[in-house]
């Protein structure tokens, strides 16, 4: 029998915003298929932020104008200085939208199973690979079991076509009841890189997109009704060569 979590409405409302890490998040996302009356209780702390927007239309438009006093003694005082009703107005509305200056995007800002796929990988050093001397025939028996999961014919000569990385193994992870195939390479100049790849719900071509996830650039793009995610290190380049390198054999 499951043991049944209750969360504050205040983890909750930081859940929907993505404010936890991997290992809560999970844990909430776990609880929630268990426990109808946790979706419920999301369900009502959701918000519909164009509903936000519409009651928050032109609200600096009917702001109080509020005239400041003249600085003395010339102190510099900026030329975009807001009223304290306008700025008050301007915090509030940046509260309700959530919106935030980022100069790249984060594991909270990812979501879904690239998300956990990142947060995976975070724990690779080298020294998680480099013991392993797997010969070509044990190489190809993984691919062969991992293709069989994933529903996609994987060839050793693919996965060996990218310089700087060399292929170590393929393993069979999960993320909500469908495989997550996890193809792991070794870089002797930088961290552990990951090829994931999932099978997608829609038939979409989505070109290579860079971003940097969990400190880690990563690189994404879905072709022929699979998703790829291709993260580890912080040489861009390599990831962003090796992308296209993969892209176009896998």
């Amino acid at each position: 029998m499951n043991k049944q979590i209750n969360f504050s409405d205040e983890e909750l409302t930081a859940y929907l915003d993505g404010q936890f890490g991997y290992t809560r998040q999970a844990e909430i996302e776990s609880a929630i298929k268990n426990d109808k009356n946790l979706q419920e209780q999301i369900d009502a702390l959701s918000v519909n932020k164009d509903e936000i927007k519409d009651a928050f239309d032109g609200l600096l438009q009917f702001a109080p104008e509020q005239k400041l006093p003249e600085p003395k003694n010339n102190v510099f005082r900026p030329q975009w200085a807001m009223s304290p009703a306008i700025a008050a107005a301007v915090a509030l509305v940046f509260f309700s939208f959530g919106w935030t200056i980022k100069p790249t995007e984060t594991v909270n800002s990812i979501s879904g199973w690239k998300s956990y796929a990142a947060a995976y990988q975070a724990l690779y050093i080298n020294s998680t690979l480099d013991h392993i001397n797997n010969d070509e025939q044990q190489l190809n028996e993984e691919l062969a079991r991992v293709s069989t999961a994933l529903g996609k014919q994987l060839e050793l000569d693919q996965l060996q076509s990218v310089d700087r990385l060399e292929y170590k193994r393929s393993q069979i992870l999960g993320f909500n009841g469908q495989p997550l195939i996890q193809l792991a390479f070794l870089d002797s100049m930088d961290a552990p890189v990951a090829l994931c790849i999932m099978r997608s719900k829609e038939d979409l071509e989505k070109a290579i997109e860079l971003a940097e996830i969990e400190g880690m650039s990563s690189a994404a793009w879905e072709k022929d009704g699979f998703r790829y995610l291709l993260i580890g290190g912080q040489d861009s380049i390599l990831i962003e060569e090796a992308a296209n390198t993969l892209a176009n054999v896998i």
